[in-house]
């Protein structure tokens, strides 16, 4: 009897608490302090898919490679921190804290960075094997690198350059640093994070330029400093000027630099950057400033020159394209758009 009434008792008491619980207000100072701590969702650190196959990886407690495949619900650790770093002292190389960076070549070969090198894990053969050095200099930012080909793309302050391990080439020669390339553009938004876009095969590299010249400096207090200070970044605000961009066509062979002619008005979004398969043409989803009408426009690689609208979205309130279009394999005529228009 005893018993009974006490597993009662516990029984009421966590129901109490739950209902309690559910019962909690989510207060302004928690959604703001807490949003990336005990309130961020849970996500899958690396996640993506392996190339030439039916596969993803991710990366577990940022020590442990996993991977799984869409055929079934299994999940097998490939890989863990202690075992790659094994291999980097076998090379006399850095050993990593955490899981690195990596790019799937194929099904059985990824590639990372570590000490200022390219190194790619082979796993028939479990064991590492340096590609090319990766040292572009202290300043290095904005780090773009084609697998296949162990090309490098990546910034110093406002221009672009590349590398092949052995030389290094400046790509753009912009001497006012309100004129940026190779660098995400639009505040970030309509799903950009990146500034430069290789081609399938690696022959060519796709990059935004951003005039920022006619935008106002919107001052911002650095608090990191001691003291704290004032420093300006152009913003642009609602109703004034915005800034310009373009993307331009840098062809690794030739050294030929083009920029696709995608017109009037200057104040336009340029998003959703995406190759063809046969790297003879390049799309984009163009966004009036409104962000009420979009164009999806097929460009010439080659010349730059527009060729044709595919389709357009228009809705009265507004338009937040996010996802580049995904090509269907062994169907480079069929491609798979993501939107919001049918809700």
């Amino acid at each position: 009897m005893n018993n009974k009434l006490l597993s009662l008792s516990l029984l009421f008491v966590l129901l109490t608490y739950s209902i309690s619980a559910q019962n909690n207000l989510l207060s302004i100072e928690d959604a703001v302090l807490r949003q990336r701590t005990t309130l961020a969702p849970q996500k899958l650190n690396q996640l993506q898919w392996i190339k030439g196959t039916n596969d993803f990886s991710y990366v577990e407690k940022e020590s442990i490679l996993i991977r799984g495949t869409v055929e079934n619900t299994d999940r097998r650790e490939v890989l863990s921190l202690i075992e790659l770093n094994t291999e980097l002292k076998k090379l006399n190389l850095d050993t990593v804290n955490i899981f690195p960076a990596i790019l799937w070549k194929n099904g059985d070969e990824f590639n990372f960075t570590a000490s200022q090198k390219s190194i790619n894990y082979n796993f028939s053969t479990s064991s590492l094997a340096v590609q090319g050095s990766r040292d572009f200099g202290g300043k290095a930012e904005n780090i773009d690198t084609e697998a296949n080909k162990e090309i490098s793309a990546f910034t110093v302050k406002n221009n672009l350059f590349i590398s092949d391990g052995t030389t290094i080439k400046q790509i753009t020669n912009d001497a006012d640093s309100n004129i940026v390339n190779g660098q995400s553009v639009h505040r970030e938004e309509f799903g950009i994070f990146k500034g430069t876009f290789w081609s399938p095969k690696g022959t060519r590299l796709a990059f935004y330029r951003m005039d920022q010249t006619m935008v106002t400096d919107y001052p911002i207090i650095d608090w990191t400093t001691q003291p704290a200070r004032v420093t300006e970044i152009k913003y642009p605000m609602a109703g004034g000027k915005s800034h310009h961009v373009t993307l331009g066509v840098y062809d690794i062979a030739s050294g030929k630099k083009i920029f696709l002619q995608t017109g009037e008005p200057a104040e336009q979004y340029l998003t959703n950057i995406e190759w063809s398969p046969d790297e003879q043409h390049v799309y984009i989803a163009v966004l009036n400033r409104d962000q009420n009408h979009l164009h999806f426009n097929s460009y010439n690689a080659n010349t730059g020159a527009f060729e044709k609208t595919l389709f357009e979205e228009s809705d009265e309130k507004y338009i937040q394209p996010l996802h580049p279009m995904v090509f269907i394999k062994h169907h480079p005529n069929l491609f798979i758009w993501q939107s919001a228009r049918d809700g």
